[in-house]
């Protein structure tokens, strides 16, 4: 009960935060929510180490130690992993919370502009972070996000202005607020555009492998009456 007490009033002290979303093809990604906390005292490492060791899994399990332990990406989640460890690289009063997942609604809405040119654009409603009344993304103080996009994508826009870009790598330190805006260009190669070509072919053969067989055995079958009906 007094482990429950001193998780449910929320004394831990947040340290820092980092989001890592990898970015796919389709628009979707692969995420990474890492929070790191500072105990007070310890009884705060002591209810800590007591969940760590339990193996304590999901979202409830954690969310008592930070407001930030959620879902800050939309969707459908898919592969989910939690697991807390002890930062001792910083010190012995930090513990980490990691959220691994995939989410469901695309971060980057795909549009077709050519016939192996793709454009990306930010899509802010998959975001869940924090909004200013005027519909602005809040990233706190301490808090860190990285979208890594695909090797092969050209950058057009991005805002805020990042504190780095490094190989398609974009980061972004807190605090700032305002709309988040990141517009990108992919032009797939033809040995892939081949490859889609006879993967979409192959698939719509298959989809209509069975209404082909259907016909082929009903021109087969009226053939058969009509050849019995002619030697009767």
């Amino acid at each position: 009960m007094l482990l429950a007490a001193i998780v449910s009033i929320g004394a831990y002290s947040d340290y820092s935060y980092t989001a890592t979303a990898k970015i796919n093809a389709d628009g979707t990604a692969s995420v990474i929510e890492k929070t790191i906390i500072y105990f007070e005292n310890k009884d705060e490492r002591t209810a800590f180490e007591t969940k760590m060791n339990l193996g304590k899994s999901t979202i409830v399990d954690w969310n008592g130690f930070s407001d930030k332990i959620k879902f800050h990406f939309r969707g459908l989640i898919t592969e989910q992993r939690i697991t807390a460890k002890k930062e001792f690289t910083i010190g012995t009063n930090y513990g980490a919370i990691i959220i691994e997942y995939n989410a469901g609604t695309p971060i980057m809405q795909m549009e077709k502009t050519g016939s192996r040119k793709f454009v990306y654009t930010l899509n802010q409603k998959s975001l869940l972070f924090d909004q200013t009344q005027t519909g602005d993304m809040v990233l706190g103080n301490g808090m860190l996000l990285i979208f890594e996009m695909p090797k092969d994508a050209t950058i057009d826009k991005v805002a805020p202005e990042p504190d780095s870009i490094d190989n398609n790598r974009i980061t972004w330190n807190g605090p700032v607020a305002r709309k988040w805006e990141l517009i990108y260009e992919r032009e797939l190669p033809l040995s892939e555009e081949v490859g889609q070509f006879f993967s979409e072919t192959y698939q719509e053969i298959a989809d209509s492998l069975p209404l082909a067989l259907v016909l082929g055995f009903s021109v087969l079958l009226v053939f058969v009456l009509a050849k019995f009906g002619k030697n009767k």
